[in-house]
């Protein structure tokens, strides 16, 4: 048969996050998108992961995903050989304000990503210590 292709895929983990916006897709779409992916042996690009990455928020707020998602996705995305924006490690921050407003979260998750950027090297602004604080409110 026929070979799916990287593009195929993405676009349909692009319908599944949008369908996740929408509150008609969950955590489980995602994954098996993943999952299928990886049983084809099919390449998952930067589009891949941050496609995953960002329905992860509008999924939390169904209590679909959790900020554990978010950070295998991110380490992921990092074995790939990949180096995530901070605009995705902002996502995961997100994610967790999404659970610190449903009492599933707290400032310690918030300072782990933190901790994650520095190790990896990657730089810590003003804007990621805002989202810190968001957490902690």
């Amino acid at each position: 048969g026929l070979k799916t292709s990287t593009y195929v895929y993405n676009s349909l983990l692009k319908a599944y996050a949008k369908a996740a916006v929408r509150g008609r897709a969950g955590i489980a779409d995602l994954r098996g998108v993943i999952a299928r992916m990886e049983q084809d042996k099919v390449r998952l690009d930067r589009i891949t992961f941050t496609t995953w990455i960002s329905a992860l928020p509008h999924c939390a707020e169904r209590a679909m995903a959790s900020r554990s998602d978010a950070r295998v996705a991110i380490v992921r995305m990092r074995e790939e050989g990949m180096s995530p924006s901070t605009g995705l490690y902002h996502v995961w921050l997100r994610v967790i304000a999404t659970e610190a407003a449903q009492g599933l979260a707290g400032p310690d998750d918030a300072l782990e990503v933190v901790d994650f950027m520095r190790r990896v090297g990657k730089r810590v602004g003003t804007e990621t210590y805002m989202r810190v604080m968001h957490v902690m409110v």
